[in-house]
């Protein structure tokens, strides 16, 4: 063995390190010692005649625009483990998290493989990015499978559509339910998939929910599908229902000719006079019957749409504290999500399963759960003597 002086052994190094690839077998060289002493005073230390060296374990990790060959020394108890691997397993699971965090911003499998080869300089195949992302599929299916609260203020319900890969690409339904909390904060309670939206498929949904947990519900906030009331109340036999006015605005403005809309519109604004403190139910159905007169002699159909029956879920806001009625009217806050998941799903055109959109959408909730929708909606509080044991005054008149 040459015996080499401290300065004689930094000008090797230093030799080595300058040539090409060589600071990667230095480091492959230097982790790979430091792990075989680590296991043999390990050994010593034990002093356990049962426990011997027993071989290597081959793993990559990230060095200087490559990937590094490491030998994990093993022993046969399985009791030792190299301080270094700590380091290795943080720098992996960084790693992972960011290769996660591109594809929930948007980036595809092939795009983040192409991004990481540029800035890494090593090449990661989709399948060994789709892999990394598996313990992420594991932790978001549990969050959507998560125990839920008993009670719910508010409800809103909405699909989100995309295309999606099942035995072909098509269009397939996610249900989503994004719920205000009695402490004021706002939760994504449901994200699931049924090929079609439809009233059937939210009381499969609904059932789902009262199977982990939720018990009651004050107000569920939907669009116009036919039939979705009778599955809210099956479930949840308290429960108010308020149709979305958003959506039958539009849907009215969609059924007359572009010479009538503005009168239409003014029509509607009145007829959904809403942050007015003194219109009440009364004054609607009133104000229905008017318009269902005065509509039905150039649309004779618009007489069955302004019934007071018809109505009736639209004005279901109305039995609530006026200051408090525009954020329950519509569907825009879980629009506002969806818009999100949108986003995300649009720069990829077609998902190659269900699960993969699940998973996708699940990200981005649980995201905005832990940011935004963790701070409580302070524009629901009526008046600031109101805690949240209080909800029932400060929602109801």
């Amino acid at each position: 063995m040459l015996d080499l002086s401290k300065q004689q052994m930094q000008d090797i190094l230093n030799t080595k390190a300058t040539a090409e690839n060589g600071i990667n077998e230095l480091l492959e060289m230097t982790i790979n010692a430091i792990m075989y002493c680590e296991r043999k005073e390990h050994l010593r230390l034990k002093n356990n005649p049962k426990n011997k060296a027993n071989g290597y374990r081959p793993i990559k990790a990230q060095g200087y625009g490559k990937l590094l060959q490491l030998a994990i020394p093993r022993d046969r108890l399985g009791t030792f483990k190299p301080i270094f691997m700590a380091t290795l397993e943080d720098e992996q699971k960084n790693f992972n998290n960011m290769c996660f965090e591109l594809y929930r911003e948007g980036l595809t499998v092939r795009r983040t493989s192409k991004l990481l080869q540029r800035v890494f300089g090593a090449k990661y195949s989709r399948t060994s990015i789709s892999n990394m992302n598996k313990n992420f599929y594991k932790i978001l299916q549990e969050w959507r499978e998560r125990q839920l609260d008993k009670r719910y203020p508010i409800v809103f319900v909405d699909a989100i559509h995309t295309k999606v890969k099942r035995e072909k690409v098509q269009g397939e339904a996610f249900y989503v339910a994004l719920a205000v909390r009695e402490d004021l904060t706002r939760e994504v309670i449901l994200i699931d998939n049924n090929p079609t939206e439809s009233a059937k498929g939210w009381d499969e949904m609904f059932d789902k929910i009262k199977q982990r947990g939720v018990e009651e519900i004050d107000l569920v906030v939907a669009d116009g599908i036919a039939g979705l009331e009778d599955k809210v109340l099956k479930h949840f036999p308290k429960t108010a229902f308020q149709k979305c006015v958003a959506h039958f605005k539009d849907n009215l403005l969609g059924k007359i000719h572009n010479d009538h809309r503005e009168e239409m519109k003014l029509h509607l604004n009145q007829l959904f006079n809403i942050a007015d403190n003194t219109y009440t139910k009364e004054k609607a159905y009133k104000l229905t019957e008017k318009l269902g007169e005065h509509w039905k002699k150039k649309y004779p159909s618009m007489k069955n749409i302004f019934s007071k029956e018809a109505m009736r879920p639209y004005f279901t806001c109305l039995d609530f504290n006026f200051k408090t009625r525009t954020m329950l009217y519509t569907t825009n806050w879980i629009e506002r999500l969806n818009k999100e998941f949108r986003r995300a799903l649009k720069i990829r055109n077609s998902m190659p399963s269900i699960d993969s959109v699940l998973f996708l959408l699940s990200a981005i909730a649980k995201d905005m759960g832990e940011g935004t929708y963790s701070y409580p909606v302070t524009s629901l509080r009526a008046e600031p003597k109101f805690g949240s044991q209080d909800l029932t005054l400060l929602y109801h008149e």
